[in-house]
């Protein structure tokens, strides 16, 4: 198919052709005013649905006939905060202003105030904000995107998100298993899901939950990184190696996997390569050192690793400063520190990250870097006090 926009108009042509042996069995066109687009792609759903005899439950067939008319600007705000999330990168602070933007301009569209609550803990990664204070605005935004909307399965995807890191893991899970009734077929709801299941250890469940959702969308940049990162947790570095790899020739100047690849080359001794990609990571984030998704606190203990104090010292020192003026990752220091052989005070940046539930509190258990601090009663009590699902 395609889609067209002119003069405050959308146009889609649908095609259906059979591949083997190939055929051309249908073809449809519809043109609506753009404030009409979400009526448009219901219209166009149901009608494919049709032709291929697909049997739909009839929650599905009522998702597919409910739209409403959106300002056509709130849905184009919409859209650009969608794009800058999936990034992965610095515009993902810009992605907050565009999904804020959606929402002044049409405050009843509740996918906007989703895409608000994602950005929302997707910039505890970036050093942005301090995770409470993320979280909690994100869980308003969901519950007044519930208000709209309760059958909205991304809200509840990103409500088991936000509860996970509060550490709420019952609500957590009660969040996801709603997300996937709502919407089975969903690709993101299943990735999200599959790497909540790696952050408790749950890994059969979870590379299960990430091959649905690859089934569904093959070229999921996400789905490929979660995959990914649950082989790392495993510690089957060559799997997860592949897997990033893969999704890094999709799109090489994706920050978070050359940070990936970068930690499973350093998990595995490569340090020059690992020191190449993740300083590749930090140029990408325009020269910052901070959160986890600008790659400071990897390239630190990178340098640690390799036995290059100096410069582990010195991105040590420039985290430490900003944390006087604004937030930065407890744990992105305490990794350094640990590299550094001073678990004294790796473990009380550890015990700081868990009081103020910075993002990555939740994948202690299973991130193969804090290996070296696994044997050590603090590590253990700390993990007790987190009280992860069994």
């Amino acid at each position: 198919g395609s889609a067209t926009r002119d003069a405050g108009k959308v146009r889609i042509s649908v095609q259906l052709i059979r591949v083997n042996p190939e055929e051309h069995l249908w073809a449809r066109s519809y043109e609506r005013e753009m404030g009409d687009v979400l009526s448009l792609q219901s219209e166009a759903a149901r009608a494919i649905v049709v032709e291929i005899r697909a049997q739909l439950a009839p929650e599905e067939w009522a998702r597919l006939s409910a739209s409403r008319p959106v300002n056509p600007l709130a849905y184009d705000s919409y859209l650009r905060g969608r794009y800058k999330l999936g990034r992965w990168d610095p515009h993902m602070r810009e992605a907050v202003t565009d999904f804020q933007r959606s929402v002044t301009m049409d405050p009843d569209y509740a996918p906007a105030y989703v895409g608000l609550a994602d950005s929302y803990i997707l910039m505890t990664y970036m050093d942005s904000m301090a995770p409470t204070e993320a979280i909690t605005n994100a869980q308003a935004a969901l519950a007044h995107a519930l208000e709209l909307d309760d059958t909205s399965a991304d809200a509840y995807r990103s409500l088991g998100s936000a509860h996970a890191r509060f550490l709420e893991w019952s609500a957590a899970q009660a969040a996801y298993t709603r997300a996937l009734q709502l919407n089975p077929n969903s690709a993101q709801i299943h990735a999200s899901y599959g790497w909540y299941l790696a952050w408790i250890g749950h890994f059969d469940e979870a590379v299960r939950e990430e091959r649905h959702a690859l089934e569904r969308d093959p070229m999921s940049l996400f789905a490929l990184r979660t995959l990914g990162m649950i082989y790392f947790c495993q510690r089957q570095y060559d799997q997860a190696m592949d897997q990033w790899s893969r999704a890094l020739a999709l799109d090489p100047d994706n920050i978070l996997l050359n940070i990936d690849l970068g930690r499973a080359y350093m998990q595995v001794g490569m340090y020059r390569e690992a020191i190449a990609l993740l300083e590749k990571s930090r140029t990408l984030a325009g020269g910052e050192t901070g959160g986890t998704a600008t790659g400071g606190g990897w390239l630190g203990l990178a340098y640690a690793m390799a036995g290059k104090t100096i410069q582990a010292r010195r991105i040590l020192n420039d985290l430490l400063q900003r944390s006087q003026k604004s937030y930065v990752s407890p744990l992105n220091i305490a990794m350094i520190y640990m590299g550094l052989d001073n678990k004294d005070q790796a473990f009380r940046w550890l015990e700081k990250g868990y009081e103020v539930r910075d993002g990555d509190v939740v994948i202690l258990k299973v991130l193969p870097i804090w290996d070296p601090l696994r044997s050590d009663p603090r590590f253990q009590e700390l993990i007790l006090r987190i009280n992860y699902p069994r």
